[in-house]
């Protein structure tokens, strides 16, 4: 079981100084299974650290034919190698848990700013 360890590290190293993100992470996925498999839960957390973010981006794109411009989504993977010397990295991920926890308070407050219109409007006349 070591060699096989040893052997998904060496595979890991020499495939994170290339450009071939889809095969790198078909290679974690595969050593995350081995370790579901075979391994222990540290063996099996340390892998998992190793794996990629999938995130949701756009770019905008030109007809080739004319001027008309187009927006295409795609997904692409975020390793933490990479967020490490990324400086923006941590402040965007900050903003996105600010976002999800203003989204989830603003359920909540909505039906608090009714209650408090409710008693902030004026009596009628």
């Amino acid at each position: 079981m070591q060699k096989c360890r040893k052997v998904y590290e060496e595979a890991n190293k020499c495939m994170s100084s290339c450009e071939e993100e889809e095969q790198r992470l078909k290679l974690l996925n595969s050593w995350k299974n081995y370790e579901k498999e075979f391994g222990s839960e540290d063996n099996m957390e340390r892998v998992t650290k190793l794996l990629p973010e999938k995130v949701k981006r756009r770019r905008m794109l030109t007809d080739k034919g004319g001027p008309e411009e187009f927006w295409e989504e795609y997904y692409d993977y975020i390793l933490p190698e990479d967020t490490a010397n990324e400086p923006n990295f941590k402040l965007l991920s900050i903003a996105k848990m600010w976002k999800r926890q203003q989204e989830t308070t603003a359920g909540e407050t909505t039906a608090g700013e009714t209650m408090l219109e409710e008693t902030m409007s004026p009596p009628p006349s």
